[in-house]
């Protein structure tokens, strides 16, 4: 803008100056060569279009498409009972996170003159198949009731098939590049070119189901443990570095022997699903792909798998000041944690809000999972199965205008939602500790959906599980010998349970 002023300010001065050189005296006085001269040069300087600023983009420019009037449609969504706050807002309460969603919604309507009807119904793991067969009963009676179902990631993944569910890659106007959506969604996420689930900030279960490390600040200053926020900054932050300060942490409290989670300083507790984020993290997933693009059980794991399989496997020895929870136990590791007996407890970003974590004395913080080594290029985080999907049936009345209302509503949620979301629920601590703010930014930024994770129910129930770092490692048997003893249930699983369903 300034500039613009500037240079229509020099353009008149210039033609004042003309003006004045030219029209001084009567008609042909006190004109000579050497005025016309500079009158001349002052008007081709005058013509010169001046330097402007690009112009801001326009919303259509940011959203990628036109506002259309929809004149008054019906536009039904099917969404979590769980996860309700996402979505369902029918009045103003007076709660920040549930007026900024009636807002968002409020939005949508206008712009696209449409009537936003939304339902919720369970969407547990025990209620997955009454869930999912809304969308298979809907494209079977051939009745487009539903226009978007957004469920648990875990929920969705057992009803997908290309029978039932549009591929979102081929929607009109949906553009999975757009900031609002998480980097690299299709290239991670397809399967034979066909992507039925996608993952944005439209739904705040990405954040609140989002990965992360929790430690403990005063076991860092006790031990004089190196800044573990400035490990991260400083590309430091590695599978190495996060062992080796858990064993330095870890030890006895009360005199009695072996290693005990109600007596003695935990260095790190394991916990099954979130250590399952360790594959993601360190770029080791089970399930890969080919150089044509098509999934592939590897019929033996990387070196990069061995080795961080190994020393993950070695820290939970029995006798380690480390410790393993064999089911979900995450309040009871919480506790630990608040109680400054645990240093580090991967884990969920939604436990920032819990009342564990809310009542701890002392000050704990927030880091993403770690890399393999220094050599990788950037920290990866990885989104639970509890995070919810947006997924669109087949027969939907409206293809474009579903990609549109999903593209908006991530887009208000990138500018307005999500910080509503953060500031309410984790203002108090972020205020403690603004260095956490930095962390949960780059774990945003960083993350992923893992392929094997995403789609575990159609790998059959132990292709995960007979691979991942947690509570279940069997030690009598090396990740080498798994790969070959399992290498061929692995493929029938994968060509019987999961290529039919994307064909």
């Amino acid at each position: 803008m300034k500039t613009r002023i500037l240079s229509a300010f020099l353009a008149i001065m210039m033609l004042v100056s003309c003006l004045a050189a030219c029209g001084g005296g009567k008609e042909g006085e006190g004109t000579t060569a050497a005025t016309t001269t500079q009158a001349a040069g002052n008007a081709s300087v005058a013509e010169t279009p001046a330097e402007t600023e690009p112009p801001e983009p326009t919303l259509e420019d940011k959203l990628g498409f036109a506002q259309t009037n929809y004149e008054g449609y019906v536009f039904n969504m099917l969404i979590a009972k769980t996860d309700e706050y996402e979505h369902l807002a029918e009045t103003l309460t007076g709660d920040l996170v549930n007026d900024a969603v009636y807002a968002r919604n409020s939005q949508v309507e206008e712009f696209f003159n449409i009537d936003l009807q939304i339902k919720s119904m369970p969407c547990a793991w025990a209620d997955r198949q009454t869930f999912t067969a809304e969308v298979s009963k809907q494209v079977l009676a051939g009745d487009p009731t539903w226009d978007m179902v957004v469920g648990q990631s875990a929920v969705m993944c057992t009803g997908l098939n290309s029978q039932y569910y549009t591929n979102i890659a081929e929607m009109p106007g949906m553009d999975l590049s757009k900031p609002w959506w998480i980097t690299n969604l299709y290239e991670r996420l397809e399967i034979n070119g066909k992507l039925f689930g996608i993952y944005g900030d439209m739904n705040l279960s990405l954040y609140g189901d989002m990965h992360g490390i929790f430690f403990s600040s005063a076991i860092v200053a006790e031990n004089k443990l190196e800044n573990p926020y400035e490990l991260v900054k400083n590309n430091q932050w590695t599978l190495d570095k996060m062992l080796t300060m858990a064993e330095q942490a870890g030890g006895d409290l009360d005199g009695t022997a072996g290693a005990s989670k109600e007596g003695d300083r935990i260095g790190i507790i394991a916990i099954d699903n979130p250590m399952r984020a360790f594959g993601t993290s360190l770029g080791c997933e089970v399930v890969t792909r080919g150089e044509d693009g098509a999934l592939v059980f590897p019929a033996a794991p990387s070196e990069r798998h061995i080795d961080f399989y190994t020393k993950i496997s070695n820290a939970f020895v029995d006798g380690s000041y480390n410790l393993k929870f064999k089911n979900d136990t995450y309040e009871e590791s919480l506790q630990i944690l608040a109680e400054d007996r645990a240093l580090f407890v991967p884990s969920y970003l939604n436990y920032i809000s819990n009342a564990i974590m809310r009542d701890m004395k002392g000050d704990f913080g927030i880091l993403p999972y770690p890399k393999y080594d220094e050599t990788q290029e950037n920290y990866i985080s990885q989104i639970g199965t509890g995070a919810t999907c947006t997924t669109f049936p087949q027969n939907i009345a409206k293809p474009e205008l579903a990609a549109q209302v999903a593209n908006y509503m991530g887009y208000l949620g990138s500018e307005t939602l999500v910080g509503t979301y953060f500031e309410t629920y984790l203002q108090e601590r972020l205020s403690r500790t603004p260095e956490m703010q930095d962390m949960l930014t780059l774990i945003r930024e960083t993350a992923t959906a893992n392929l094997t994770t995403v789609y575990a129910a159609l790998f059959s129930p132990n292709l995960v599980t007979w691979f991942e770092v947690s509570g279940n490692i069997d030690h009598g048997t090396s990740l080498v010998s798994k790969f070959k003893a399992n290498a061929g249930p692995a493929k029938k699983v994968l060509e019987k349970n999961v290529m039919p369903r994307f064909e």
